[in-house]
Order: structure tokens, then C-alpha cells, then sequence
């Protein structure tokens, strides 16, 4: 039996890392945003949730992993760029049907969505927080 969770969040990172939102670089980041940081849109991704699901001849493992896409507008949000940057995540982790993100030393077997949820925060009324969360399963088999 290995750890998955290091290299599922390598793979992850690799992947969200070249996301762009209006030609502009979306920031990525691990479990928190810096303090120093204030960007307008940014991702997220937090540690992973993995649960054994071994047969008597393999070692699998089911993880799953959450990302969060996160925006902030004056005024008015309507909710495009958090779409907008969701669509591309989606991308980055399933482009089509079967394929499966590259996690070094396993085999993803397959990958599914487990949910994906909206939300919107009104802070004050000059701004507007809008978010999405989406929470992808994958079954990885150790090579």
C-alpha cells in the first residue's frame, strides 16, 4: 500500500497551474490562500480524502479531491468568471470521456465527479463573492 495524497496533489497542481481567465493567470493554491495574497479570482484545492478499496489481488485506493474556484466583483457578479474558470477545470481534469489525470506511481482507473456546488456571499454592498466547489473521486490501482 502507498500514499496517494502527495502525488494526487502534484498532479493536481501541475494540471490547475496553467489555467487562465481573460488571457490572465488564475492562481493556484494548496489548502488556504496566503495572507498577503488578494487576487479577484483564484483556485483552491485541499487535501485530498482517500478511502481503501483493495481486492484480495490489488491495492486501490478512491480519492477524492476538492476544488474550489473562488471570485470577487464590485458591485455586480455574475457569476462568468467562477463558470468560466470551473469549465476549465473540468477541462484540466476530464478533457473527454475516459480519460484520466497522470498520477505518478498509479494507475487512475477512472474519475467522476462526486458534486459540484455554487454559492454566492454578499460581503457588503459594493461586493460580491461568488463561488463554486467541485469535488472530483478517483480510483487509483498501485502499480
Amino acid at each position: 500500500m502507498k500514499d496517494t495524497s502527495f502525488p494526487l496533489r502534484k498532479a493536481y497542481d501541475t494540471a490547475l497551474s496553467s489555467i487562465t481567465y481573460n488571457s490572465e493567470a488564475v492562481p493556484c493554491y494548496y489548502a488556504e490562500l496566503p495572507f498577503d495574497q488578494h487576487p479577484n479570482y483564484y483556485i483552491i484545492f485541499q487535501p485530498t480524502s482517500n478511502t481503501e478499496d483493495s481486492t484480495k489481488q490489488t491495492h486501490d485506493t478512491v480519492s477524492q479531491m476538492q476544488v474550489s474556484i473562488f471570485t470577487k466583483k464590485d458591485l455586480y457578479n455574475s457569476g462568468d468568471a467562477c463558470d468560466t474558470i470551473a469549465g476549465s477545470v473540468l477541462n484540466a481534469i476530464m478533457p473527454t470521456p475516459g480519460y484520466n489525470i497522470e498520477v505518478d506511481g498509479f494507475q487512475v482507473i477512472h474519475t467522476k465527479i462526486s458534486s459540484d456546488i455554487a454559492s454566492e456571499i454578499s460581503m457588503n454592498a459594493q461586493v460580491k463573492f461568488k463561488d463554486r466547489t467541485i469535488i472530483f473521486s478517483h480510483l487509483l490501482y498501485h502499480k
